[in-house]
């Protein structure tokens, strides 16, 4: 299960170009949209988007690291935040 975050990571910056480019995106829009690192931030692609970053990693990126990195980690992200007690003071 590769997610794109993690691919992305493991691209220099001639590959993220071309990885971008070919799921309609820029360098810039991709980590500022999709791999940054706050997951809450993170805005979910639409689901031929996603296909797109499948097909163009060549089989790296999955379908459960996309569920990862756009769904189950902003979760526990959230959860951990309503955990937490509220400061005093």
């Amino acid at each position: 299960m590769a997610g794109l975050r993690a691919y992305w990571r493991s691209l220099n910056n001639e590959d993220r170009k071309q990885y971008a480019k070919s799921f309609g995106s820029s360098i810039r829009n991709t980590e500022q949209r999709y791999v940054c690192r706050a997951a809450r931030r993170r805005q979910r692609p639409s689901i031929e988007r996603m296909v797109r970053m499948m097909e163009g990693s060549n089989g790296a990126v999955t379908a459960e690291g996309l569920a990862y990195d756009f769904v189950i980690e902003p979760l526990n992200d959230k959860a951990k935040d309503e955990k937490a007690p509220a400061s005093e003071g």
